[in-house]
Order: structure tokens, then C-alpha cells, then sequence
């Protein structure tokens, strides 16, 4: 993702010794502050600090964090992704497929072919 000067996180967040400290009026003040850093939330963010806004993004995770899905990227989310972030950023896709199996230990249960892209990421 592209670096946004107008993109800040309140050091407070992770400073353990202030970590339950409540944002008082000596803090930073921001336009916007977004809570949650999913995708909705980072896309917002990204959004708004491309903008010019100064944005905090806050989440109750520390970053990076493991995922839980398998990396799968439909076409309408590569879609939503260049909406948002533009053609020139790059995409960490390992392989696409227009089929796919769902195994239940060793035995298929389902195989798809001949469906909408589906690309897998790193």
C-alpha cells in the first residue's frame, strides 16, 4: 500500500505505558478517525488521507496479523481494490484459476471449472 503523509496512527496506541490512556487535549488531532482496520477500514482510510485528510486508523489487533481466509481474491475484489488504490499498485498474486476443488480430508466433496478468476495471494 502507498505511504500517505496525511495517514497517522496516535502513538499512544502503542506506547504500553499509555496504552488505556485516554486521548486527552494534548494529543494529535485528526479529520477523521476510523476504527477498524480491515479491508472497509483501510480502504477508507486510504481514501480519505489521499484526500488530504489527516486520518487515524485505529484497531484493537497489532499489524500484521495472520489472516484467516486462504488469500483467495475474486475479480470483483481486485476490482475494489484498483477502485480504491489505483492500477499501479502491484498485487502479491502467486497463481490464478478459473477452477477450484473442496476436499474433505481426502475426498472431494465439489470441483468447480471453467468459473470467474480466482487469484491466490502470498
Amino acid at each position: 500500500m502507498r505511504e500517505s503523509p496525511a495517514l497517522h496512527e496516535p502513538a499512544h496506541l502503542h506506547n504500553d505505558n499509555r496504552a488505556n490512556c485516554p486521548v486527552g487535549p494534548t494529543s494529535s488531532s485528526f479529520d477523521a478517525v476510523i476504527a477498524g482496520a480491515g479491508p472497509a477500514g483501510s480502504a477508507a482510510a486510504a481514501v480519505l488521507a489521499e484526500a488530504g485528510l489527516r486520518v487515524a486508523l485505529v484497531d484493537k489487533a497489532r499489524f500484521p496479523r495472520d489472516k484467516l481466509c486462504g488469500g483467495l481474491l475474486s475479480e470483483r475484489g481486485v476490482r475494489a481494490i484498483r477502485d480504491v488504490f489505483g492500477d499501479a499498485e502491484a498485487l502479491p498474486v502467486e497463481v490464478t484459476s478459473t477452477g477450484a476443488s473442496v476436499f474433505d480430508r481426502d475426498r472431494p466433496l465439489v470441483r468447480i471449472d471453467a468459473y470467474k478468476p480466482l487469484h491466490f495471494t502470498s
